[in-house]
């Protein structure tokens, strides 16, 4: 089989360390291990990762009924299932997900579109609140159980570098799950802030050096990948699409590119764009 198209990145992954393991299997994708790094393979439902390849639905179908657990896989060229004899070639475009400073500043239609539509989801997210608690809090009507809203902001913005470190901490691993809410929080706070040009060095730097040398002990492995690469300004699509809507597009691109993070799991799109919604509020 081969692919649809693939990250860029992966190459380094698969050259750095060409032994690897089946590592997760889900309803429509995979992941693979290669020393420390993911590679995820699915059929492209949800959209392109900074660390996937995208394949025929038929294809993945056959990967995900074939494939077990901690099967041996190996990089030669093309990724190789030995026990399988099944293998995947690189075909196809590679892409980059690298997210660009956007021009300009932020249309008030288009932040209105996306509080309004996160108003209108109820549930709480993984870490335990809503959108109109998270409102309310940095609206100036908010509890001390959210401080932790206004210390990132405040810490991205080089305003409490003292504290960058500790409010990082608070996020990274908190809440279940295969990426648990506090992860996902930070990936659209990340996505946002860069998006908007107000992303510090001192913030991005503390944050890299706690991924790289902690996120493997505080949080899951995918989640880590995430993080990595939201360190390196690199994002799935739809959040990319968002931002680039955000800015560039209307209130009812808005809508629609909200509505496709939020079909991401549980809560995982939810808590995404929870901190999408804190780095832009106060734009």
């Amino acid at each position: 089989m081969k692919t649809v198209v693939w990250a860029a990145n992966i190459l380094a992954a698969l050259d750095g360390c060409p032994d690897g393991r089946v590592h997760s299997l889900f309803d429509h994708s995979l992941n693979l291990c290669f020393g420390n790094r993911l590679v995820h393979v699915s059929d492209g439902r949800y959209g392109r990762l900074p660390f996937g390849l995208t394949v025929r639905s038929d294809d993945a179908q056959l990967l995900l009924r074939c494939l077990q657990l901690g099967e041996t896989v190996y990089w030669d060229g093309r990724i190789c299932f030995p026990g399988q004899g099944l293998e995947i070639a690189l075909e196809g475009k590679p892409y980059d997900l690298f997210l660009q400073e956007q021009q300009g500043t932020l249309p008030a239609s288009s932040k209105a579109a996306l509080v309004d539509r996160l108003l209108a989801e109820k549930r709480a997210g993984g870490l335990g609140f809503t959108a109109g608690d998270a409102v309310d809090h940095l609206g100036g009507y908010g509890c001390a159980a959210l401080s932790c809203l206004t210390d990132i902001q405040k810490a991205a913005a080089s305003l409490a570098p003292n504290h960058t470190d500790s409010i990082i901490r608070y996020f990274l691993g908190r809440g279940a799950g295969l990426t648990p809410g506090g992860d996902d929080f930070l990936v659209g706070f990340l996505a946002a802030t860069w998006a908007a040009g107000k992303l510090q060095p001192d913030f991005i730097n503390t944050f890299n050096s706690l991924v790289s040398a902690e996120a493997t002990l505080l949080t899951t492995d995918i989640s880590a990948e995430y993080l990595y690469y939201a360190g390196r300004r690199q994002f799935a699509s739809p959040l990319n699409d968002l931002m680039n809507a955000l800015y560039v597009g209307g209130p009812s691109q808005v809508m629609a590119r909200i509505d496709a993070i939020l079909a991401n799991g549980h809560t995982s799109g939810l808590d995404t764009l929870l901190g999408v919604l804190t780095a832009i509020y106060h734009l």
